[in-house]
């Protein structure tokens, strides 16, 4: 297993896909932060508030899962991946000034469901790539190590998201979000690989 996993961090696709996944993790769990931030703006003393949130990232799950691996299936895994990051980005960035010309909360809660919806596809296709970019025998080892670089972003994202957007206002916390996955849209594309369907 150690000679696997020491293969494995060797292995620069894998490395590439791994920080990309972590920083999807990380700009996932600032979303969470955000929605937080949201509802105790828009909506204080209301607790019913924060299951209505919690619609926007169950409901894209439940209608878009049954569909999301057949069409990631036929689709250039990569590609999926960095697309969907970069619309994501592009949500997030429209999201403040479309909050501000409607004086509304509202663009946040449909950019959220937006961008919980197209993660889907991005949650499918990364486990999918991963085995093209490692041998055989290394897929173990290069599973626990993605798993322990995204429990990583994870735990940062809980720990530090809510004061980082305290400290810098939920208009800039969306635009670190976004710049997230920006970062995470460019690393996935640096991966090269022969096995990679066009």
């Amino acid at each position: 297993m150690a000679s696997q996993l020491s293969a494995v961090l060797r292995n620069r696709n894998f490395l590439f896909l791994s920080f990309a996944g972590a920083m999807s993790q990380l700009g996932d769990r600032l979303s969470h932060m955000l929605l937080i931030t949201i509802i105790g703006i828009s909506q204080p003393g209301k607790l019913l508030a924060y299951s209505g949130g919690a619609l926007a990232f169950i409901l894209p799950t439940l209608l878009l899962s049954p569909i999301a691996g057949v069409l990631v299936d036929h689709w250039n895994k990569r590609n999926t991946i960095a697309r969907t990051h970069f619309i994501q980005t592009a949500i997030w960035l429209i999201t403040p000034l479309a909050i501000a010309l409607t004086h509304s909360f509202t663009p946040f809660w449909i950019a959220l469901t937006l961008f919980f919806g197209l993660d889907i596809f991005n949650n499918t296709a990364s486990p999918a790539l991963l085995p093209a970019l490692v041998a055989r025998d290394e897929i173990l080892a290069a599973n626990s190590a993605s798993l322990f670089f995204a429990r990583i972003a994870t735990v940062l994202g809980m720990v530090i998201g809510g004061f980082l957007i305290k400290w810098v206002g939920w208009q800039k916390g969306i635009w670190i979000d976004s710049a997230c996955h920006l970062i995470a849209g460019i690393l996935v594309l640096q991966i090269i690989s022969p096995k990679l369907k066009t």
